[in-house]
């Protein structure tokens, strides 16, 4: 058998081979050391290294065609890396840096890598946080660093809603409580047929005619290009100065007819205005050939065996019969806002709103039994309760209002789960609750995450929307009830419970009966009409929103 043993010649070149390797490494380790960079090649370095008769035949045999592809694609590789791949950003050399970088980390959700750096922070510097606070408050003190945003911070996007959330931060709103009339002496003056309103509260009409009456005696009208009168001996009666209030021109070049007029006729033409001013909006003017493609779509849509779409009207008047509510006979509308910033024009304007005569009307519009009026209650004794002042009874006796919506904006935080020990995400949830309400008794709910702007235009007893539901209501002083709430696209037999509410109106500074408070939420059973309450945590209040649209449909 031939000798296995290797020859004298080839341990020589084993030896040279190992001798020179070891030399080389020794070089790099102090290339490293030394800070200098080395190729971890040999023969970039420009070292020939011999090679043994093996290895020289190994690089010798020809390679075949697939080796050779494999290793220019490797090669190829290599270049574009190389190419593509940037310089890796300069490390972090401070405390502050390093918790700068931090926080950008945790705002673009890398958690784990600004958890890295906060530690890298704090081994530096213990207290690096209130030095990063003590920089960002110097920072914003500054007026040329005023406007920039802190490391990491996205700009704040503009507001997209045109529904603006109210925050009612204060108290509620209590009015003052009632000094006038007893309620003895009230009777027996009601039973000898005297009426008379009370002058004596804060609140009453009578207070603040004598009081504007007052004002205007001791502070005449003096116009723009007038001198000031004259201090006169005699001052002026209150009563003088309201007999001598009118319209006064602005342009004594141009006409004034309405200044001419007296006073009764001027009341009737406000009463008309403000009874007369919500009506709807005019149709859209068609011209012929849209008029004839409607007829011929018309003409199609009913040869097809389709089921008819009910109108608005028509669908609010099958849910107010299915509830057997009663007919309202006489008209609701009217425009106190009209009729309020007429009276700010002028001071002969602000007399003539203060008539008896229009708030009387409108307190017979507003408040009618059975819904908005206990039964058994008439207008004489609701007068009688606000010392016989027709327009204090509007301003303070509870109603609800008809033109708008009561929406609810209800937040809360909910846990979630992210897998990690060390961190765990919240989630930020919020949905929308709305009322609305007609003078049949008709009440509307709606629950859902989409935003006002978004539902309150198609808020109406057509809309086929998850969470809407139909019912009727009532206000019994403060009280709400809201009962029989189901959904109407729900076939009959298949509705087995149905919701009741009950709420408590109550008045704010930025307005009277604008909020509505939750107090207790029910299901009923339809088959043995057995109650179950229903929690209603999360929820917040409903705060009035006039819609202008609202008048139209009503």
């Amino acid at each position: 058998m031939p000798s296995t043993e290797p020859t004298q010649e080839l341990k020589d070149a084993l030896d040279i081979f190992r001798q020179q390797w070891i030399e080389e490494a020794a070089k790099k380790r102090a290339a490293a050391s030394s800070g200098a960079s080395v190729s971890a090649s040999p023969t970039a370095a420009g070292a020939t290294v011999p090679q043994s008769p093996v290895q020289s035949k190994q690089l010798d045999a020809p390679t075949s065609p697939q080796k050779q592809r494999g290793r220019s694609l490797e090669k190829d590789f290599e270049d574009k890396v190389t190419i593509k791949n940037p310089s890796p950003p300069p490390a972090p050399k401070s405390a502050i840096e390093l918790y700068d970088t931090a926080v950008t980390l945790e705002r673009s959700g890398k958690l784990n890598d600004a958890l890295s750096h906060y530690r890298a922070a704090f081994k530096l510097d213990d207290a690096v946080d209130q030095a990063w606070n003590r920089r960002n408050a110097a920072q914003t003190k500054s007026p040329t660093r005023r406007n920039q945003s802190l490391p990491g911070a996205s700009p704040s996007s503009p507001d997209k809603f045109s529904f603006q959330r109210t925050l009612h931060l204060g108290p509620d709103y209590h009015p003052p409580q009632d000094h006038g009339i007893p309620p003895a002496e009230a009777a027996t003056a009601t039973a000898q047929g005297i009426t008379e309103p009370d002058s004596t509260h804060p609140l009453s009409t009578g207070f603040l005619r004598n009081s504007l009456a007052k004002s205007f005696a001791k502070n005449p009208y003096v116009g723009p290009n007038d001198e000031p009168p004259e201090p006169s001996p005699y001052p002026i009666r209150p009563e003088d100065a309201l007999a001598e209030l009118a319209f006064i021109v602005a342009d004594p070049e141009l006409p004034m007819p309405i200044a001419n007029l007296p006073r009764e006729v001027l009341i009737h033409i406000i009463k008309d205005l403000a009874f007369t001013s919500v009506i709807p909006p005019p149709p859209k003017k068609v011209d012929e050939e849209q008029q004839q493609q409607q007829q011929v779509d018309a003409v199609e849509q009913a040869a097809k065996p389709k089921f008819k779409r009910l109108l608005q009207s028509e669908v609010r008047n099958s849910a107010e019969v299915n509830l057997d509510l009663e007919e309202v006979n006489f008209g609701w509308k009217m425009d106190v806002e009209a009729l309020e910033r007429f009276g700010r024009t002028c001071r002969f304007a602000r007399i003539l709103t203060l008539d008896d005569t229009l708030w009387r009307e409108l307190c017979s519009r507003a408040y009618f039994a059975p819904r908005q009026l206990e039964e058994g209650v008439t207008s004489t004794q609701l007068l009688q309760k606000y010392g016989f002042d027709p327009r204090r009874s509007f301003v303070e006796h509870p109603r609800i209002r008809l033109d708008g919506a009561f929406i609810s904006v209800v937040t809360y935080v909910r846990t979630g789960d992210s897998g990690q020990a060390w961190y765990s995400p919240e989630h930020l949830v919020t949905f929308y609750r709305y009322f609305r309400f007609y003078p049949s008794g008709l009440a509307l709910t709606l629950l859902t995450v989409d935003p006002p702007e978004n539902v309150v235009r198609n808020f109406n007893p057509s809309l086929k929307m998850k969470g809407f539901n139909i019912g009727q209501w009532k206000l019994v002083g403060d009280i709400l009830d809201i009962w029989d709430l189901e959904d109407p696209w729900v076939p009959e037999h298949e509705r087995k419970y149905s919701f009741q509410m009950k709420l408590r109106l109550k008045s704010t500074h930025r307005g009277r009966f604008n909020k509505l408070e939750m107090l207790s939420m029910a299901t009923e059973n339809r088959s043995n009409l057995e109650l179950e309450d229903v929690p209603i945590a999360p929820t917040k209040p409903f705060y009035f929103s006039k819609v202008a649209s609202y008048a139209a449909d009503l």
